[in-house]
Parts: C-alpha cells; structure tokens; sequence
C-alpha cells in the first residue's frame, strides 16, 4: 500500500511540474518582447534597447506604450539602423518616455466615453502629458497628432496600442547626450 500511494504521489508531481512550463508558455510576451517580435516596431525596439529603457519595459512593473509603427518613425527619417545616432541620447530618452504611462491601461480607460470629451494621459517623462479623444486622436501639446491604429495588445506586464505618428512632447527637451 506504501508503494502505491508512493507511486501516486510521485506521479501526480510528475503532471503538476509538466503543466508548468505550459502554463509558463501560454503567458503573453512582455511588451519588449512584443515588439522586438514584431517586424513593425524594429525602429521602437532599437531606440528602447539603445536609450536603456528595455529593463524597464521588460520587468515586472506594468505600463502602457502608445507603440509608434516603423512607417511613424520613417516620416521622420528615423529608422533602426540610425534612430539611435540621428538624435541625442536624452532627446529620444524623453521621446519614449512620453509615449509610456504607469499602469495597465487598455482602451476602455484611455477612451473617453462621449465625443466630445478629452482624455488626459500622463507620461513618464516629467509632468508631460497629451490628450486622447473619443475616436483614439491623440493630441500633443506640441501641436502634433496621432491615431490608435491597433488597441489592446496584451503583454505580461502590461499593454501595447499602436499609433500612427511619433509623439514629440511639448516642452523644450534637453539637447545634451547623458
């Protein structure tokens, strides 16, 4: 009796280690894994590598990336090969800074409910924020727009919506490299 009840032990340990790695597996990628997996952010995913935000953005704590498109980038002339040369380090630091917020915010919190309603959404970088409309326009005080393209991307530590534009935020940024 021992040995089968030892048996069954051992074998029901056996199936619950198996089923972890599964569930491990089925877990969605962080948002940095999300991105640099996706052809349409290698600009993105180069400028957050270079600038040393990809610990941030692959660790534990969750945050909200409005994901600017390679073809976004391109409108600037910025692409992977050059994004990180072709700006200071701490201009296209605070760049991406604008475009992340603290917290897992999907559509439905960054939306607001009637048309004629503005969103403010804050930013890590400073106290620089932009403002987001009912049909997803992002406005920037800087005068620029973007559109959500692609909402709720899931991510293990958050979500990802992608944007049609790169946001510039409106405050003078800083010129000198870190």
């Amino acid at each position: 009796m021992k040995r089968f009840v030892l048996a069954l032990v051992v074998g029901a340990l056996a199936v619950g280690t198996a089923s972890l790695p599964a569930a491990a597996a089925n877990r969605p990628p962080t948002i940095v894994g999300i991105a640099s997996s996706n052809p349409a952010f290698s600009t993105l995913t180069a400028a957050v590598v270079c600038t040393g935000l990809a610990p941030t953005l692959n660790g534990r704590a969750r945050y909200t990336v409005f994901a600017p498109t390679d073809a976004a980038f391109a409108s600037l002339g910025l692409n992977a090969s050059n994004v990180c040369s072709a700006l200071p380090h701490s201009t296209l630091k605070n760049i991406l800074l604008y475009h992340v917020t603290p917290g897992t915010r999907y559509s439905a919190s960054v939306l607001p409910r009637h048309s004629n309603q503005l969103r403010t959404i804050e930013t890590l970088l400073d106290d620089q924020a932009f403002q987001v409309n009912s049909q997803g326009v992002i406005r920037t005080s800087s005068g620029g727009t973007s559109q959500i393209v692609q909402p709720n991307i899931a991510a293990s530590n958050g979500v990802i919506h992608v944007i049609n534009a790169v946001l510039i935020p409106g405050a003078a940024m800083s010129e000198e490299d870190d």
